[in-house]
């Protein structure tokens, strides 16, 4: 009983770590530094999604390094593995980046919503270490695979009700659970999450991409479970749960968590082979729960996951094709402005009256001027553009709204009739245009990520030993390419706070050594499960428990390609 006990007590911080740090949710309020408020909305950060976890994480950490650390002394048996290796490379590398980061702050604490310092990586790490020595029973390991589902049961319930427009967090307990009395009366009545649409499942973690992450795991890891359940009541169980991280990846709307679930499925396929065969009625049965559930859910939202999942071709077409951007170009030239688009063009320059000169090609347009300065082109093949100009008599500046298919981007005309966009938090900046690779009228591909990525990866020419630092990826993202953003974006103003690729998010924070550290990590880990898998004929608990966790890990890995790790998340990945 002592040694049971003993046992249980050594993980127990692991245990809680994948168990509590996902389900928390706090109102914090961060008044933000000088350096990252330029790269903020605002002055401060009003976080409810990651702040606290960050804390949590940490503080359960430290007494993992205690558990250990008395494991250790006791045992006196520390396991061998490779994979120390690439993890004392890529711990080394997220030093040395923050001791030579010019951000050191932020590399220390993290960015605003992310707080994915120096610290929380190190976190990561050392999870892989704890887990590796302290876990060496089946009963430890069912410990926390209890604990973790019983975790992902309540976020998954919680995630339905989102679904279905019956937000827990917009409850009055819910928002007292979140909420301080104090903050409760300041901003009880207004807060509200919102993600694009309703339907929508954010859960926990701050995004609905997120959730597909996490979803992505625990479903694959749920559905090995079901397959290998022994017993009615094990079967019936699993099932249910496996349905409810189902309906939750579904409910994500996360197109990166479909792909990590698809390609995790062809490898289970594979590795699987004729068990498929022998476990044929329990497959049947899963498969007509999964499409009950779907249909449901489906015609709930008016066909939204059918458009969603069909979007996946379209998505593959434009990435092979290419596609025809609707805004080709925006430059200044000659104090000329043009906005220049698939169907016609838009000049726009001042005569030496001051007055202003519309033009398509050569041709000179005649406008009217309302009573509110809304300019109005004479001419049904410019019926998408709209323009007023606000005079400002003060500075001798005015501001140029230019407004086309309703997307609005906004000009400063100084005393000299030059041209600037007016960006983040009011900014002025120079048109001109940022280096990029690749994605060449493929900017819009991904939800904006093929401009993003041909943003970033540029950067990495400049981290090729250390990187700017954990979490400084928004500082050091060309902000100011104000041209770019309104191409992929329609939003000059947009903010771009993480690359949307967890891959490219490592090269640039920690370096490209970092990156090919934990590429190695990863690449070995898949590798030599594949090999042990293949030849296996899962007649043991162990196998069975392996083949779900790699699952999982199959399926985060590939989600990685277009989320970023974030610390709702990436606990449950790390162990």
């Amino acid at each position: 009983m002592k040694s049971k006990l003993k046992e249980y007590l050594y993980v127990l911080p692991l245990v809680l770590i994948v168990g509590i740090v996902p389900l928390i949710v706090r109102y914090k309020k961060i008044e933000l530094g000088e350096v990252v408020a330029t790269y903020w909305t605002r002055n401060y950060n009003t976080d409810f999604f990651s702040y606290y976890k960050m804390l949590f994480f940490l503080g359960l950490i430290l007494l993992a390094f205690i558990s250990f650390y008395i494991y250790i002394k006791k045992e006196k048996e520390l396991k061998k593995t490779f994979y120390y290796i690439p993890l004392g490379i890529y711990l080394l590398m997220i030093v040395l980046s923050t001791i030579f980061s010019e951000a050191k702050l932020t590399s220390l604490y993290g960015f605003p919503d992310r707080y994915e310092g120096m610290a929380v990586l190190i976190g990561y790490i050392l999870i892989v270490v704890f887990a590796i020595n302290l876990l060496r029973s089946k009963r430890q390991i069912k410990f926390v695979l209890t604990f973790l589902l019983i975790s992902a049961v309540l976020i998954g319930v919680l995630g339905i009700y989102q679904f279905y427009g019956m937000d827990f967090f917009q409850t009055e307990i819910g928002k007292r659970l979140i909420l301080s009395a104090e903050s409760f009366d300041k901003i009880a009545e207004r807060l509200e999450f919102r993600f694009g649409d309703n339907n929508i499942i954010y859960a926990t973690f701050y995004n609905p991409n997120y959730a597909g992450s996490y979803f992505a795991m625990l479903f694959m890891l749920t559905f090995v479970m079901y397959f290998f359940a022994e017993g009615r009541q094990n079967k019936l169980l699993f099932g249910a749960i496996n349905l409810l991280m189902f309906a939750n990846w579904l409910g994500s709307l996360s197109r990166a968590g479909i792909l990590g679930v698809l390609f995790s499925s062809f490898v289970l396929l594979f590795l699987l082979g004729m068990k498929i065969i022998e476990n044929w009625k329990s497959l049947l049965i899963i498969f007509i729960g999964f499409i009950l559930v779907f249909t449901a859910m489906d015609l709930s939202t008016d066909g939204k996951l059918r458009k969603e999942f069909f979007s996946l071709g379209v998505e593959t077409e434009l990435a092979l094709k290419g596609e025809v951007a609707d805004v080709k170009d925006i430059r200044y030239e000659d104090k000329t402005f043009v906005f220049e688009t698939g169907d016609v063009d838009l000049k726009i320059t001042f005569n030496d009256n001051d007055e202003m000169i519309l033009k398509n090609n050569n041709r000179q347009l005649n406008y009217t001027v309302d009573e509110k300065s809304f300019i109005k082109i004479n001419n049904e093949n410019h019926s998408d553009y709209k323009l007023r100009l606000i005079k400002n008599k003060e500075n001798e500046s005015n501001i140029l709204e230019l407004y086309y298919n309703q997307n609005q981007l906004n000009l400063l005309i100084d005393k000299n009739q030059n041209f600037w966009i007016i960006g983040m938090r009011g900014n002025i900046y120079p048109i001109t245009k940022y280096e990029s690779w690749g994605f060449e009228g493929k900017e819009s591909l991904a939800s904006g990520r093929g401009y993003i990525w041909s943003r970033s990866l540029p950067l990495i020419k400049y981290t090729l030993l250390t990187g700017y630092g954990p979490d400084t990826y928004a500082i050091y993202f060309p902000q100011e390419d104000v041209i770019g953003k309104y191409k992929a974006f329609r939003n000059a103003a947009k903010i771009v706070d993480k690359p949307h690729n967890m891959y490219l998010q490592i090269a640039i924070n920690t370096g490209l050594i970092s990156l090919l550290a934990v590429i190695t990590l990863f690449a070995v880990y898949f590798f030599r499960n594949l090999a042990i898998f293949w030849k296996s004929n899962y007649n043991n608990w162990y196998e069975r428990a392996g083949l779900g966790m790699f699952s999982s890990f199959m399926a985060y890995g590939v989600a990685g390609f277009f989320n970023d790790s974030i610390i709702s998340v990436a606990p449950v990945f790390w162990m």
